[in-house]
């Protein structure tokens, strides 16, 4: 259980995930009294989380025997494209489209127990399924500005609105997955992440005050160095749905906050060291191979199954 104290909402604003929260990254802090609230449910973290490991290189296409008719080879000034006229390889024939259902097998598979078994789990999905539009700005590795979206449900009669908060969490660490589970709840995280330190703030007031213009520093909130917490400063820390998405993302940290900062050193160890390869051997063009030839693929007469 932890606890996160919240402030009352003072508005709300709705744009683009990362480009807006980076573009106005301040939100002074309110002098309004903090409320504690008691986070509860299980958080669960599904599918892998990215550590930079590489992908597997892609199975090589299986092609087939080319007999070459003619040549044509031009020399760009970047690579070289060959371009190969071959004899029609005779691949073999495409399959058959299905027969279409005529009206009574249609009819007769909605009332069968299956399909009805099958739609009643999808249903039972889609209610338990959400979006999680985050936009997050980390602070000298040590606070986040956060902004976060619910979008409008016509089924369910829930208008849009979002929510803003600074949270005492490194939301770096919380890259690299794109599903969690809260209260029940499976949530498709869609996160924008972007960083700054003080020192980066200091210099942009620097430049902004050489040019006559003003940058305000944001004035971050005071948070606990014992527990996880944010702060609500817009949006209504009474809408359960709303903070379900923060606490479901502060519970899940509290629960797998090794695993999760382990995944991002390696992230970012893997990132390092692929930019210093890069430089050290930028990448180049590579040459084309092209065939072609006349012909038409035939296609299986013989209807699939239904």
């Amino acid at each position: 259980m932890l606890s996160t104290p919240m402030k009352p909402a003072v508005g709300s604003i709705v744009g683009p995930i990362l480009l807006l929260a980076l573009a106005c990254p301040s939100v002074p802090a309110q002098e309004e009294p903090v409320t504690e609230v008691e986070i509860e449910g299980e958080a669960k973290l599904l599918g892998k989380v990215a550590d930079g490991t590489p992908p597997p290189p892609p199975v090589p296409p299986e092609l087939p025997h080319f007999k070459v008719k003619d040549t044509v080879v031009r020399q760009l000034p970047d690579r070289k494209v060959t371009v190969h006229r071959v004899e029609d390889p005779g691949l073999p024939p495409l399959p058959a489209p299905p027969e279409p259902l005529t009206e009574e097998e249609l009819e007769a598979l909605r009332q069968s127990p299956e399909y009805q078994a099958f739609l009643a789990k999808a249903q039972e999905s889609v209610r338990k399924s959400r979006f999680a539009f985050v936009s997050a700005t980390v602070y000298d590795h040590e606070k986040t500005h956060l902004w976060w979206w619910v979008p409008g449900d016509r089924e369910r009669n829930i208008e849009p609105r979002s929510f803003r908060a600074w949270s005492n969490v490194d939301f770096f660490h919380l890259g690299g997955f794109a599903s969690y589970e809260y209260d029940g709840i499976v949530y498709s995280l869609i996160m924008g992440i972007g960083g700054t330190t003080t020192e980066q703030l200091l210099e942009s007031q620097r430049l902004a005050a050489a040019r006559g213009a003003e940058f305000e520093i944001p004035e971050i909130p005071d948070l606990p160095a014992d527990a996880l917490a944010y702060i609500v400063t817009e949006g209504d820390p009474d809408d359960a749905e709303g903070m379900a998405i923060m606490d479901g993302l502060h519970a899940l940290y509290g629960k797998e906050k090794d695993r999760l900062i382990a995944a991002y050193e390696s992230r970012e160890e893997a990132r390092i060291e692929r930019e210093a390869y890069l430089k050290a051997n930028p990448p180049k063009p590579k040459d084309l191979i092209l065939r072609h030839w006349r012909g038409k693929r035939q296609q299986n007469q013989q209807g699939g199954s239904k």
